[in-house]
């Protein structure tokens, strides 16, 4: 017998090749504003951030050669362009919300430090019907009865993932406050046929 997942989703976890304490030095004193909910964290005020940063054009350079990659691993063929790109500040003892990106493709985090004692960890949550509609005993945890996922995630790790799917910013249970700078994605150029027809221009 063999079983096989379909309609899968997907993460994509790598590294970046940059200066890591740099970019935690300049997210440091990024003007933070509160995020709109009960979660305590905080967000960038400029959704443009890597314009705004020293090394900005080289990271864009690094996640530009990341994202193609896995767009092509993935099978699709067009390009892509980064729309929007924020940071992100949680203090100890506080998570977000679980939340997806509007309007968008694609979105990857950056972590700029973090270790094994840190735990930082990012958490995914998929909402499409499988039996964890059941609360049947599971004995070993797979893709297809699963409907969370928790990723550890360290210091130059970059995370690709649907725009769609939930995430959350688990616990911080260090001492430190924890940073990372989130980007949102979209298709450039023609997609779709007929009356489906379009074409992502750069923006």
């Amino acid at each position: 017998m063999i079983i096989q997942p379909i309609f899968s989703n997907f993460f994509c976890k790598t590294k970046l090749d940059v200066d890591h304490a740099v970019i935690l030095k300049e997210l440091e004193n990024v003007k933070y504003k509160s995020v709109e909910d009960a979660t305590q964290t905080y967000m960038s005020k400029s959704v443009k951030l890597l314009d705004t940063l020293r090394k900005g054009k080289n990271f864009k350079t690094a996640v530009d050669n990341e994202m193609t990659d896995t767009i092509h691993q993935l099978g699709y063929n067009i390009k892509h362009q980064l729309v929007n790109s924020w940071s992100t500040r949680t203090p100890p003892d506080t998570e977000g919300e679980y939340h997806l990106h509007n309007n968008f493709w694609l979105s990857a985090v950056y972590y700029p430090h973090g270790n094994q004692e840190d735990n930082f960890k990012i958490k995914f949550k998929c909402d499409r019907l499988n039996f964890s509609h059941y609360d049947i005993p599971i004995s070993n945890y797979n893709s297809i009865n699963s409907s969370t996922r928790e990723l550890n995630v360290q210091e130059g790790d970059l995370i690709i993932f649907p725009a769609l799917l939930q995430h959350k910013i688990e616990k911080n249970t260090s001492k430190l406050a924890r940073y990372s700078i989130a980007m949102n994605f979209l298709p450039l150029g023609k997609i779709g046929s007929f009356d489906g027809y379009m074409e992502y221009r750069k923006i």
